[in-house]
């Protein structure tokens, strides 16, 4: 899971990524938030950088009532995700809700995709697996070896 959250959020536990029809640049820089942004099939996409707590909250407040697709925490726990299940997205800043969340849908996926670990990264990423790996494995699988790298460096020991 620490390697989703790497390559979800870059561990961190208040970024968000919003996706809209319409622009959401003017909203988020008179509310001072931190974002990069770009077009993709038709929808504005926002990698949002909170600087804290607080503005990542206002934020999810103000995208829930609107047409506006997000990705919450540590994991992105994806906007229907938390309808289809009924939870608190502010309640997903929290690391821990985000991380027993994020792990959940994995589960799901890894179900759905029995002995298949790629399908289940690419169902966890996209909600599917089509047969395909995506640039989003290719990431997983980046810092997967730097991971094990690090790992190797310790001597392969716990820590």
């Amino acid at each position: 899971m620490e390697v989703l959250a790497t390559v979800e959020s870059q561990l961190n536990p208040y970024a968000l990524h919003l996706s809209a029809t319409f622009p959401l640049d003017g909203a988020l820089r008179a509310a001072g938030i931190p974002f990069k942004g770009y077009r993709y099939r038709g929808r504005y996409h926002y990698a949002v950088i909170p600087l804290n707590y607080t503005q990542a909250a206002g934020v999810l407040e103000w995208a829930k009532p609107r047409a506006i697709w997000y990705d919450v925490g540590l994991l992105q726990i994806f906007r229907g995700n938390v309808e289809r299940y009924k939870l608190d997205p502010i309640a997903l800043l929290n690391p821990r809700n985000n991380a027993i969340v994020g792990a959940f849908i994995f589960k799901q996926c890894a179900d759905r995709y029995p002995g298949n670990f790629w399908g289940a990264v690419e169902c966890y990423h996209g909600g599917r697996y089509t047969g395909h790996l995506t640039a989003y494995s290719g990431a997983v699988r980046t810092q997967i070896v730097k991971l094990l790298k690090a790992w190797a460096l310790k001597g392969g020991q716990n820590g």
